[in-house]
């Protein structure tokens, strides 16, 4: 099972069972090597009855799986094959920790529910990512309080945790009363089209202080600037378990 820590590495553990029932979040485009280069090896699908090929994550969102129905054999013989695979979890926080681990950030993860019937609109996609930025920022802070950091590494941390902390604070004062957005689970919610509009505002109003990590800033209005756009079902029964932990 592959830890994502909310510091963003990545600690193997000893496979669980299985998640049964959970739903399908969304798709990551992916290939083998790619994510046995950030998880390790897949937990099923490398034995020679295995007709599947899963991976068990542990988020700081919750729990999660990757799931593709092909079988080891195939990745063993194309590791280099991109192929969709199904983000299975409890809850939809998980997508944009993940993204980030596999694909180096976040910006994809709100198109990853655009081939989905049923699932998250933008509330919850939103949610979602501040979920990941507040969880974040947590622990390069918490680096920084027990961390044995010094010279240019506590430095450039401490610039990182600052810009987290502003890029936070802004983009929830720029959705201001869009936020919390909290549907009764099982009822119909309709995705109102202003918080989108608010969300582009959120992009161009993004901070970008003098002692800014440029590449953190590019990655972060792109996500929102995603988070905009993503084609998500106008009416949509939100499940529960949907917003984030």
């Amino acid at each position: 099972m592959a830890v994502i820590r909310p510091d963003l590495t990545v600690l193997n553990l000893p496979p669980e069972n299985a998640g049964t029932g959970w739903a399908r979040r969304g798709d990551l485009r992916a290939s083998f090597r790619d994510l046995t280069t950030t998880l390790g090896s897949p937990d099923f699908g490398l034995g020679t009855t295995e007709e599947s090929t899963l991976w068990l994550l542990d988020t700081p969102a919750g729990p999660a799986q990757l799931h593709n129905w092909l079988g080891g054999s195939y990745f063993l013989r194309s590791p280099d094959a991109v192929v969709a695979w199904r983000i299975q979890a409890p809850a939809d926080g998980v997508l944009p920790w993940i993204y980030k681990v596999v694909t180096g950030s976040t910006a994809g993860f709100p198109d990853s529910v655009r081939d989905l019937a049923f699932g998250a609109g933008r509330e919850e996609l939103t949610q979602a990512y501040l979920g990941y930025l507040s969880g974040h920022e947590r622990a390069v802070s918490q680096l920084l309080h027990d961390g044995d950091l010094s010279g240019n590494r506590r430095t450039s941390t401490a610039g990182r945790w600052g810009q987290l902390v502003s890029m936070t604070l802004t983009l929830t004062a720029s959705l201001g009363q869009h936020l919390p957005l909290r549907p009764r689970p099982g009822r119909l919610a309709k995705a109102p089209d202003s918080l989108a509009d608010a969300l582009n505002r959120a992009a161009v109003e993004a901070p970008l202080p003098p002692w800014h990590d440029r590449a953190l800033h590019d990655e972060h209005v792109a996500t929102v600037r995603a988070l905009a756009a993503a084609k998500v079902p106008t009416w949509r029964p939100t499940p529960a378990g949907s917003a984030v932990r």
